[in-house]
C-alpha cells in the first residue's frame, strides 16, 4: 500500500509540472519585404514570455532573429531569422 502512495503523489507532482510549463509554437509566414518569418506563440496559464524567446531562438538556431513586433500581453511575436534573404511567395 505504501508503494502505491508513493507512485501516485509522484504521478501528481508530473501532471502539475507539465501543466505549468506552458508552451510555445512557431508558425511559418512572410513579412511585407517577402522575408521569411514565424509568428512565435507561447500559449497557456502559466507560460512566460521567457518560452516564446526559447522558441525563436531554436527556430533560427545559430544564426538569431530580430523580432519585428511583440506582443507579451497577448504572448506573441514576429522573428525574423538572420541571415535569411527574402524569397517569392508561394
Amino acid at each position: 500500500m505504501r508503494g502505491l502512495r508513493h507512485m501516485s503523489v509522484g504521478c501528481g507532482f508530473v501532471c502539475v509540472a507539465i501543466f505549468l510549463v506552458g508552451c510555445a509554437s512557431a508558425k511559418p509566414t512572410y513579412l511585407d519585404s517577402g522575408q521569411a518569418a514565424y509568428l512565435v506563440k507561447c500559449g497557456g496559464w502559466f507560460s512566460s514570455w521567457n518560452a516564446c524567446v526559447v522558441k525563436a531562438g531554436r527556430v533560427c538556431r545559430r544564426r538569431g532573429y530580430t523580432v519585428t513586433t511583440a506582443d507579451e500581453f497577448e504572448g506573441r511575436m514576429l522573428v525574423a531569422c538572420k541571415g535569411e534573404s527574402p524569397a517569392a511567395r508561394p
